[in-house]
């Protein structure tokens, strides 16, 4: 009776224990692409994320045209955030990462989530967006590329 009771009691802490992801640590080299993309996009640099994507990655956003694909997903995915900033009169512009909230990896593959604010100035408006980028990411030839990255506002 006793073995059936700590038994039921062990499977319903189980059970109602919040869910976590098993995150694994972060290797620098992804940590560096993550790094890569904030700063082309606080610089307005769509230039800087060659070399970042796959030939077959796709970009996501909440900007028409709202996906693109291949090698430049990245720079064409950026130069319409920048043409939408400037349209907007955007000043102070500024996206800032936050530590992963989950990171897993497996035959060369990975899936990462990164926290993400948005804060800025367009005209007398402040604007201010939270949100997560979810990446994956292919290991080709010892090199981490971006093969999907996915803008979800928060």
């Amino acid at each position: 009776m006793k073995i059936r009771f700590l038994a039921t009691a062990l499977l319903c802490a189980a059970m109602c224990a919040p869910a976590s992801a098993a995150t694994a640590p972060v290797p620098a080299a992804v940590t560096a692409i993550v790094h890569r993309v904030m700063t082309a996009a606080n610089t307005a640099n769509p230039a800087g994320l060659s070399g970042l994507y796959a030939a077959d990655a796709g970009v996501v956003d909440e900007n028409a045209p709202y996906y693109w694909t291949g090698t430049n997903a990245g720079r064409a995915w950026l130069t319409v955030v920048d043409n939408l900033l400037a349209k907007m009169k955007a000043t102070h512009f500024k996206a800032v990462s936050v530590a992963p909230t989950e990171y897993q990896a497996a035959a060369g593959s990975a899936y990462l989530i990164v926290p993400v604010v948005i804060s800025g100035n367009a005209g007398k408006k402040s604007i201010r967006e939270t949100g997560l980028m979810t990446l994956t990411l292919r290991k080709t030839h010892g090199t981490w590329q971006i093969t999907s990255q996915i803008w979800t506002t928060t």
